[in-house]
């Protein structure tokens, strides 16, 4: 069977299509995100899933009503920088965590939950979490009517489900003042 001078060419252009296609899959497969303002992490929360997160320069929010993260399973690599200002009344970056928060620094944050429990780095913890290099400063609060909640300056409360796997905390300090009417601990509240 011979081919064609124009089969030749669709053959050529199809392998080179493909070739393009499965090059930028990779690409945004394996790619980080990059976060460079508090527009970025906000836009973090309509798309959790990403695989690895990256802060490129301190991200200031104290101008900014902060809404944590409801669900997150990658990496976020704050490579030194710093989240400052962080005001939540509804808790901290993430509301659930289930992945790795490594080299990340919280400046004067200002973070309650009445309703919940509530940490700088995450609310509740569940799977295989490990969290690595990072600080907190300022004020954590719970003080309301629901009593199951539990303060921590890292994490609130440890889940405790068939997803409970592994939790690691290295290198962590806290030097937030917590303030609290429910258990508290100076880096997680409590196993729930």
């Amino acid at each position: 069977m011979r081919l064609t001078n124009a089969k030749k060419m669709l053959i050529i252009f199809a392998t080179f299509f493909l070739f393009l296609f499965f090059s930028a899959l990779l690409h945004y497969s394996f790619a980080a995100y990059e976060i460079t303002d508090a527009r970025g992490l906000q836009q973090l929360a309509s798309t959790p899933s990403w695989n690895s997160v990256e802060l490129k320069n301190d991200i200031d929010l104290t101008d900014v009503s902060w809404n944590p993260i409801e669900n997150f399973t990658g990496t976020l690599d704050g490579k030194g920088y710093h989240i400052i200002g962080m005001n939540s009344d509804r808790g901290g970056l993430f509301e659930n965590l289930s992945g790795t928060v490594k080299n990340l620094g919280f400046v004067d944050c200002n973070i309650s939950n009445n309703y919940g429990s509530v940490g700088a780095i995450a609310n509740y913890v569940d799977g295989d979490v490990t969290i690595e290099n990072c600080s907190v400063s300022g004020q954590i609060k719970h003080q309301g009517e629901w009593s199951k909640g539990a303060v921590g300056g890292i994490i609130g409360s440890i889940k405790k489900s068939e997803n409970a796997r592994h939790l690691q905390i290295e290198k962590c300090y806290n030097f937030a003042t917590i303030t609290s009417d429910v258990i508290s601990g100076r880096y997680f509240g409590c196993n729930m």
